[in-house]
């Protein structure tokens, strides 16, 4: 055998190009067959169901295990499978819809009997062609398709999702809309990658809403306490030079970091440094988070821009890609590359040696997973493709030791006891295989305990590497030994220098003005000072309202009219501002009025639903499916959320008095 293999091996790729070359003849060769079936059902319309009858038998098990072998090249069953999807497509064109309702059956008939539980490219199609029937309307087809994609791979969410579109448009009501939409999302959280991608999403949109939040927030409080600032100025002023003259000039203090084209974040930071002194302890307690925030968020970005890196990667891709199996020089090409710069990753070996099986390399195959053996003794489904190899090659004894070696590092590996099953009725050990058969049966009830005899596979089967092993291995592959030292590289980047200078700053001009502030008039908004008014009692009161207000003492008619009419306009402009801050952004209002933590907290709700609604089609996605990525229910979810923070916020009143 391994002379024959290495007479072959220089004919293998020549092989491959003469049937890449000959693909269009095989498709009318396969037009003209007729395939077993049983009636299928297939809608081409919303209104035309078409039954296909089929009167060839399905050969027994028997007949099929005493069927010539199969070389490597003829064993590839997506290639078999997709060439009958090509054919059924054809037929469909030229509106034979019988014969492309064969044509799937065939493919059903061909995917239960080589014990295919998932096939991504077969569904893939399935799901496109359903968003194209969605696309056209045509509702009744859309969902025969999706229905279509589910059998050959439960594992895609967007099938679910267009499901749940086409059931929608049918009028099957919300809940089975619902139902198929939730059980695409947990489809999407089922495994580690959808969770990786998703994972590097939610922090990403998370960093954006906190930033635009808390940009938001540093805005609106200095567009509030700007005034006591420039009263505090034209003060200062004042004293050399007139009135007039002292406010231009504490304009222009104020408006210094904007006129000398300081960068935008370094004049938000200088205003919050300068209005530090004279905001309120709920809003000094959220702007010493921003600016912590501020601090860490070179740090969190950087996080995330790895997690992205990881996700994008082509090496990374290709490296998952390898486990769905099929021949590919450059797959093996890329993983011979991982395998000797890092040489005791068992896994890499492991899809190796599965992509060598797959080309006909039956010699290079057993090296690669005796060295993953070698490196990983408790490597279970190794352990069984080796016994796989061992079947294939006629040596059926040296294939029961293995297979018996893997189901003892794991009693609930099935498709272990299936394949020793196969190994014991290949030896006419009847009694012992039918035992393993039950096993089996016992272990994986929706799989194997489900198929007749003569629906289980003719030969035994490959394990496979879950797509969550794989992807754990390449997440821990990725990240570097440089890695530990790089938050501390991140913090030391200008933006988190500034945060942190910032918040000392803030701290320190805080306590240096403790006592020498301005502060504003609880009812007519006028800002006054120590300067402005004499007495400690009614702090909150310029002169005119403590004597208006508070001490109710006589004031001259028009003074006291002048003062009363200021008070109303006051509040009613700021209401009325509020209001209108509030519903041009949730959240806004509350944190120029009195609710800044409110505010603040739906600003940030607010910030993460719009950024998801903009973006999610530009964020890593969660399945290769790009044709339906916009359709994803995440653009519904986010304008959903987002309308919801908007009303329950704008219900809350923005001032806490009047």
């Amino acid at each position: 055998m391994n002379q024959r293999s290495e007479l072959l091996r220089p004919w293998a790729g020549r092989v491959i190009v003469a049937a890449l070359v000959c693909l269009p003849v095989s498709l009318s060769w396969v037009l003209g067959q007729t395939s077993a079936g049983e009636s299928e059902i297939i809608l081409l319309d919303d209104e035309a169901p078409v039954r296909s009858q089929s009167t060839e038998r399905k050969p027994t098990r028997r007949q099929q295990s005493a069927a010539a072998p199969r070389t490597p090249a003829l064993e590839n069953s997506e290639l078999r499978i997709q060439a009958l999807w090509f054919a059924r497509k054809a037929y469909l064109e030229i509106e034979q819809v019988e014969r492309a309702a064969e044509k799937l059956h065939a493919m059903q008939e061909f995917r239960r009997q080589e014990g295919i539980t998932r096939l991504d490219s077969i569904a893939g199609a399935f799901s496109y062609e359903g968003y194209q029937h969605l696309e056209a309307s045509r509702f009744g087809a859309a969902h025969a398709s999706f229905r279509l994609a589910k059998e050959f791979s439960p594992k895609l969410p967007h099938v679910y999702y267009g499901q749940a579109r086409s059931l929608h448009n049918l009028r099957m009501g919300w809940a089975a809309t619902f139902r198929e939409t939730l059980e695409g999302i947990k489809v999407s959280l089922g495994n580690f990658s959808s969770a990786y991608a998703l994972m590097g999403n939610l922090m990403l949109i998370g960093l954006a809403a906190a930033s635009l939040a808390g940009v938001v927030l540093l805005l609106a409080l200095v567009c509030k306490y700007q005034a006591l600032l420039r009263h505090d100025l034209v003060e200062r002023f004042a004293r050399r030079m007139g009135e007039s003259t002292a406010e231009l000039l504490a304009w222009v203090v104020f408006l210094v970091p904007l006129l000398v084209g300081l960068g935008w974040v370094w004049v938000l930071l200088i205003w919050t440094v300068a209005i530090f002194p004279y905001v309120r302890s709920s809003e000094r307690a959220l702007v010493t988070v921003v600016l912590l925030w501020a601090l860490a968020l070179p740090v969190a970005f950087q996080s995330v821009a790895r997690i992205f890196e990881t996700s994008v990667n082509p090496e990374v891709r290709t490296l998952v890609s390898a486990m769905r199996g099929g021949y590919d020089p450059e797959k093996i090409r890329f993983l011979k590359e991982s395998a000797e710069r890092d040489p005791d990753n068992a896994m890499t070996h492991f899809l190796l040696g599965a992509l060598y099986k797959n080309g006909g390399y039956f010699n290079e195959a057993l090296v690669r997973y005796n060295r993953a053996v070698a490196i990983d003794p408790q490597f279970h489904q190794a352990i069984n493709n080796l016994g796989n190899l061992y079947f294939l090659t006629q040596n059926f004894a040296v294939a029961q030791q293995e297979y018996q070696k893997a189901v003892d590092l794991r009693p609930d590996f099935s498709l272990g006891y299936f394949n020793l099953h196969v190994a014991q009725y290949q030896q006419f050990n009847v009694e012992e295989a039918e035992q393993n058969l039950e096993t089996a049966r016992h272990l994986d009830p929706e799989g194997l305990g489900v198929l007749s005899t003569a629906e289980l596979p003719t030969s035994v089967v490959d394990a496979q590497l879950d797509l969550d092993s794989v992807w754990e291995s390449v997440v821990a592959s990725s990240r570097k030994p440089e890695d530990t030292a790089s938050p501390g590289t991140a913090l030391r980047s200008p933006y988190a220098l500034a945060g942190g200078a910032a918040l000392l700053a803030a701290y320190g001009l805080m306590f240096y003005r403790r006592k020498r502030k301005a502060r504003r008039c609880y009812k007519c908004g006028k800002p006054f000072c120590s300067r402005c008014r004499s007495g400690t009692q009614f702090s909150d009161f310029c002169t005119q309202c403590v004597h208006l207000f508070a001490k109710r003492t006589g004031l001259a008619p028009s003074t006291k009219k002048a003062k009363l009419e200021e008070v109303r306009c006051f509040e009613n402009r700021r209401r009325r501002l509020s209001r209108l801050l509030s519903m041009l952004t949730p959240g806004l209002g509350h944190a120029w009025g009195d609710r800044s933590l409110l505010g603040f907290v739906a600003m940030l709700l607010w910030s993460f639903c719009l950024i998801a609604w903009v973006a999610h089609d530009q964020l890593l996605r969660l399945s290769d499916l790009a044709y339906a990525n916009a359709s994803s229910p995440a653009g519904l979810l986010c304008i959903a959320g987002g309308v919801f923070v908007w009303l329950s916020v704008n219900l809350i009143p923005p001032l806490a008095r009047s």
